[in-house]
């Protein structure tokens, strides 16, 4: 199965694609950092890569083309930007729309030249890893405006691509081990008591696992939903 995944300067996205070379499908990483693509290829040599320096319709299309051949993209992953919207808000409070704006068109492209590929075979996943909005307040990287954007873009994309047999989803992870140690683990757990009594923080490798529910689903009926992961820290209705 060929998975392609964007966003492969963040760690979180290049475990995805080590998760699924592993199990023995295709997955490519789009990169649009040359400096991070160069020093990715580098430590993975055996990980096929696609580096864009100019995020353009045509050229996505070309490169994608290179990449999967003929047999196309099965598989679209817009991988998390790990973008901190507490940090960039306070850094530039007039620069936040900009960074939503440049995600947000990103999307806009890939999902252009990707799903048209998709709707004359009329198969194919395309999914959006998030995290969970409030882990916020337990001092984790967090993006409720981009992930509001995406959640209504998912569920817009899912109503229009039903008829072709394509499923649109969301995934959303919750607390997570960040490579902290003792100490760091003891007082990260303490903050997410607001979530869960005596709560375990899973490595991200074991997320990744989860979105393969999405990518070999038991039954191709699963569209336009949000699969929370994460120990039942989602409680609404």
């Amino acid at each position: 199965m060929n998975i392609f995944i964007s966003q492969g300067e963040q760690k979180l996205n290049q475990m995805i694609a080590r998760h699924f070379h592993q199990k023995g499908e295709t997955p490519v990483l789009l990169f649009t950092d040359r400096d991070k693509h160069r020093e990715f290829m580098l430590s993975q040599p055996n990980q096929a890569t696609v580096f864009c320096d100019t995020f353009e319709e045509d050229v996505l299309d070309t490169q994608i083309a290179e990449a999967f051949g003929m047999s196309g993209v099965d598989v679209l992953i817009h991988g998390n930007e790990m973008l901190d919207e507490a940090k960039k808000l306070e850094e530039h409070p007039f620069g936040l729309d900009e960074h939503i704006r440049h995600y947000l068109h990103r999307i806009f492209l890939l999902n252009k030249v990707v799903v048209r590929q998709m709707i004359q075979p009329k198969k194919g996943h395309i999914i959006f890893p998030l995290f969970y909005d409030p882990l916020y307040y337990a001092e984790y990287v967090s993006s409720p405006i981009l992930n509001q954007a995406k959640l209504s873009l998912m569920k817009c994309m899912s109503r229009e691509l039903g008829p072709f047999k394509l499923n649109v989803n969301a995934i959303t992870f919750g607390y997570y081990n960040d490579g902290f140690d003792r100490q760091e683990r003891k007082a990260r757990k303490e903050k997410v008591e607001i979530f869960s009594l005596k709560p375990k923080l899973p490595d991200l490798d074991e997320y990744v696992k989860s979105i393969e529910l999405l990518v070999h689903p038991s039954a191709n009926l699963i569209g336009g939903e949000n699969l929370h992961v994460g120990a039942g820290i989602e409680t609404g209705i």
